[in-house]
């Protein structure tokens, strides 16, 4: 390995050890991560390559649930700051990974209690109750960003929902009620401060009982949104 390609290498090797070998905080530690590198550096593709390496590196539903919910948390913090200098293709960038992470981490949630794998209550009530209230967060971001990255927003707020009702199938049968109550409080709250093209990508309430979302979803699931990920940093 020549010197060149030493130098260019390292930066990335680096940053895959550490999200290797970065221990996971627990589920009552704050869920909010700041922004690394961010989607208008010419070497983001480095942040995205380690990402998706060290989830394949993850081992147990557990860990790659909260793994991919941390992923999507630095990428919301993404999302604001480059809603902040308006950069529109690098929100995209940002909006479209952090779809793809709370769809990945709720549906490794769901999966699992559907097969019955018992999973950490307080993991599941964490991810379900704080990506609801992300959708609050992203409604900001969709007032400074300009038109062209409102769809993938509005995309990543649908996914706040969606996410936080998948997730909810994982929290115990104990705690469901009062964690339900906390999701359906911070989606309301969010459908009330939303515009109206956007208050249609917010669910209005969630089934008490995960059996029952495929049935009722006809009447609660939010339109389609155009899949702008994997063309941009996934």
């Amino acid at each position: 390995m020549n010197k060149k390609t030493t130098i260019f290498l390292l930066p990335m090797i680096m940053a895959i050890f550490m999200l290797v070998l970065t221990p996971t905080v627990s589920a009552q530690e704050t869920e909010t991560r700041e922004a690394g590198l961010t989607p208008n550096s010419p070497i983001y593709f480095i942040d995205t390559w380690s990402e998706d390496i060290s989830l394949a590196l993850t081992q147990g539903t557990e860990a790659r649930a909260r793994k991919q919910y941390d992923i999507s948390q630095e990428k919301l913090s993404e999302i604001e700051e480059m809603a902040e200098i308006e950069d529109a293709d690098a929100a995209e960038t940002a909006a479209d990974r952090y779809s793809s992470m709370v769809e990945g981490a709720a549906q490794t949630l769901s999966e699992a209690a559907q097969s019955g794998e018992e999973i950490d209550s307080a993991l599941s009530e964490l991810i379900s109750t704080a990506t609801a209230r992300s959708a609050e967060v992203l409604l900001g971001v969709l007032e400074k960003v300009p038109e062209q990255a409102k769809t993938s927003i509005q995309r990543a707020i649908q996914a706040s929902g969606q996410g936080s009702q998948k997730a909810l199938e994982a929290v115990s049968a104990e705690n469901r009620e009062a964690t339900q109550q906390q999701v359906e409080g911070s989606l309301q709250q969010a459908r009330d401060k939303a515009p109206e093209e956007a208050r249609q990508f917010i669910p209005k309430n969630i089934p008490s009982q995960p059996e029952t979302n495929q049935e009722q979803g006809g009447s609660n699931a939010a339109p389609s949104l155009p899949d702008q990920a994997g063309q941009r940093g996934r």
